[in-house]
């Protein structure tokens, strides 16, 4: 395993003249791990300067060059609107990136939430958020989520927002998404070329993958990262490339399982078409 200091780098600090009779305050440091000024967010946040996707809360005072509002996703407020109440409940959240999600799971009165995240990287600034924003009902785990899944844990929620489409293998992520709760909120693009630009377009196969996990099947199309891989914050999944479903192969599959998708939502994103929704199990007995 990559050793702390390797994972974060060398953090960049203006060099200052030392302050006379305080040697504590001197540029003459060991190496760039130390910092010599006071605590704050924004100290905390640059340790990943230039890699964050979030705009953390005002609250938090610091900012970190993201721009996307992961902390007041419209989606999960939805999501959260469709199932009435995760007030007490056990969440599992898939992939939490930053913990904007995590921090709404929270504030909506979950009773504890299991946020798996593989990206080293992500998982550091998760856990500097949990520090800044104190989510003390959050418990951040470093791995492979599907892996975790595999190992059968069972809660009363699960929330897959933006991790589906980033997965080699989503039919395995819904069968055993599927088994961990009686309830999944997802978001996640699905595969539809309509509308979808000729950069986009050429990063899928047209020929279909075809899926199988633990006696079940399906039908995708592999989509390739390509040069979005060079980013340091880069945020997909593990390998080079992945899976999308049609969004009726998604359907076909949820219910296969013996789930009802309660409440659905779609809206044109940045990269096609997008989908969220509220999956419940039909036989609760």
């Amino acid at each position: 395993m990559a050793s702390v200091k390797r994972l974060l780098g060398r953090r960049w600090r203006t060099p200052r003249s030392p302050v006379v009779g305080d040697a504590s305050r001197s540029t003459d440091l060991v190496n760039d791990f130390y910092n010599a000024d006071a605590p704050s967010a924004q100290a905390a946040v640059d340790l990943f300067a230039n890699e964050w996707s979030s705009i953390l809360p005002d609250a938090v005072g610091a900012q970190t060059g993201g721009s996307a509002r992961l902390f007041e996703a419209p989606w999960v407020e939805w999501l959260l609107s469709q199932v009435g109440s995760i007030q007490g409940q056990r969440v599992l959240e898939l992939g939490p990136l930053e913990c904007g999600n995590t921090y709404m799971l929270e504030q909506a009165g979950a009773g504890s939430v299991v946020a798996v995240e593989a990206n080293s990287r992500a998982f550091l600034r998760c856990l500097i958020v949990k520090n800044l924003l104190e989510l003390n009902k959050t418990k951040l785990l470093f791995g492979d989520f599907v892996s975790y899944l595999e190992t059968n844990p069972t809660f009363d929620v699960v929330l897959a927002s933006g991790v589906l489409y980033h997965m080699q293998n989503p039919l395995a992520l819904l069968v055993l998404a599927t088994r961990a709760a009686p309830t999944i909120m997802v978001w996640t693009h699905y595969y539809d070329l309509e509308g979808v630009d000729e950069p986009m377009r050429s990063k899928f196969d047209t020929r279909p993958t075809e899926l199988s996990y633990d006696g079940h099947r399906a039908t995708g199309y592999t989509f390739r990262y390509g040069e979005a891989l060079a980013w340091k914050g880069f945020c997909g999944g593990p390998r080079h490339t992945t899976v999308w479903l049609e969004w009726p192969e998604i359907v076909r599959i949820v219910q296969a399982l013996g789930f009802q998708i309660r409440a659905e939502q779609f809206v044109d994103g940045a990269n096609g078409r997008v989908a969220y929704f509220v999956a419940t199990r039909t036989d609760t007995s």
